[in-house]
């Protein structure tokens, strides 16, 4: 934080340590969906507030960033904004990757906070696309959040898709070649016989496209080797 945001230095230390972060994450049993809860709690929030009485310009804390060890392109860091012309805060979570920043993603998520043990929604994920800086971006009175300690306890829970085209593609394969449907070749091996697709035999094998292309193959054939 600079100090010509008129927060005095010992007031910011005193505040970073004073904030926690905790993650929990699973990974979903068809290994394609991960989640993860991000816990932020924030001790001396009253105090950062009154200290910037005289700024002209409203200050922003972020959490801990925090990126899944399996889908580490993507990250997450919850954000507040203090303004000191408003008793209200802005809260929003920002994502980081997996291409660039500042598009449109739709990240299920949900953020809100623990009050005393009651749980005060703040926004959640839709349907539609938002922009990845300022997800959830809502203004809430901290009144409404603070626990009788004084203490701000935000957490969030975020959903994605781990999506591997090159694992889909091969699974895709996998099923062509167990189900046999619609296939229009056979290989026979000796007594083996396996069915499979000219389609496929030539795209991945510069022997099968010319035995194809040669042969002017536009039946389904056997092939004997």
């Amino acid at each position: 934080m600079n100090s010509d945001l008129g927060v005095s230095k010992t007031s910011l230390t005193q505040f970073k340590n004073a904030t926690t972060t905790t993650t929990t994450s699973s990974l979903a049993k068809n290994e394609k969906k991960l989640k993860t809860t991000i816990g932020w709690t924030l001790e001396n929030i009253v105090k950062i507030y009154n200290a910037i009485e005289g700024n002209t310009r409203p200050i922003q804390l972020t959490s801990k960033r925090y990126s899944f060890h399996k889908f580490a392109k993507v990250s997450f860091e919850l954000c507040i904004e203090i303004s000191n012309k408003a008793n209200y805060f802005a809260i929003w979570l920002r994502q980081l990757g997996p291409n660039s920043f500042n598009e449109n993603v739709n990240t299920k998520y949900r953020i809100y906070a623990d009050k005393d043990g009651k749980i005060v929604e703040i926004s959640r994920s839709t349907y539609n696309f938002e922009n990845q800086e300022r997800l959830g971006y809502s203004l809430v009175l901290i009144e409404e959040l603070l626990r009788s300690n004084g203490k701000l306890c935000l957490h969030c829970e975020i959903g994605i898709d781990c999506y591997n085209p090159i694992e889909n593609l091969k699974n895709k394969y996998r099923k062509m070649f167990k189900n046999e449907e619609f296939t229009d070749c056979v290989i026979k091996i000796g007594d083996e016989i396996i069915k499979t697709h000219r389609n496929i035999l030539a795209q991945n094998s510069e022997v099968f496209h010319k035995m194809f292309e040669q042969n002017g193959m536009n039946e389904s054939q056997t092939v004997h080797f």
